[in-house]
């Protein structure tokens, strides 16, 4: 079996510390130098979870799951029409809500707006690109251990087809494509 090479795992760390980092160093920036508050951080935060990650999310298969979620998932500027506008009804929707209620009383300070915008990109960035990183390391180790044969063996269906495709993926991609900072 093919080896996901050195150099790709190496990418994959290096972005995942970033991925992890970029919303560290955002906080500690927009705080100690531009005296920010630290609520729009953590506002940014769970906004992000829970209009995106959850409500945005919950419309999606709901979508998808009638006849013509087909339809859109099929076209590629009917889905792009169709994820652009989902994430700026979702996203909008949380920051209309975070700003116009619950961050009243930091609106004193522009920075917090920054701050705000730290935590929100901050967590999908740690969600998207570091987790999504460790996730692919793993399975880089499990390929060149050996051990994504033993789980290969033990799967069947859509989810081995899925997994071998990722495999494929994975070992067959070139380094620089793990490389996302």
């Amino acid at each position: 079996m093919d080896r996901v090479p050195f150099l790709s795992m190496v990418f994959m760390v290096i972005s995942c510390i970033v991925g992890f980092a970029i919303p560290v160093i955002l906080f500690i920036y927009f705080r100690k130098k531009k005296r920010a508050d630290i609520a729009p951080f953590f506002i940014g935060v769970i906004v992000f979870i829970f209009f995106v990650t959850v409500l945005e999310s919950s419309v999606h298969r709901i979508v998808f799951g009638l006849p013509f979620g087909e339809i859109i998932k099929n076209n590629v500027i009917l889905y792009a029409l169709y994820g652009g506008l989902m994430a700026a009804i979702f996203e909008e929707t949380g920051r209309l809500i975070a700003f116009g209620f619950i961050l009243r009383k930091n609106k004193d300070k522009n920075i917090n707006a920054c701050m705000y915008g730290a935590g929100h990109g901050g967590i999908e960035a740690a969600s998207v690109l570091g987790l999504t990183m460790i996730g692919s390391l793993a399975l880089s180790v499990s390929i060149n251990s050996g051990i994504i044969s033993t789980i290969l063996d033990n799967i069947g269906g859509n989810d081995l087809t899925r997994l071998q495709d990722t495999v494929s993926t994975s070992t067959m991609s070139p380094s620089y494509i793990f490389y996302r900072v």
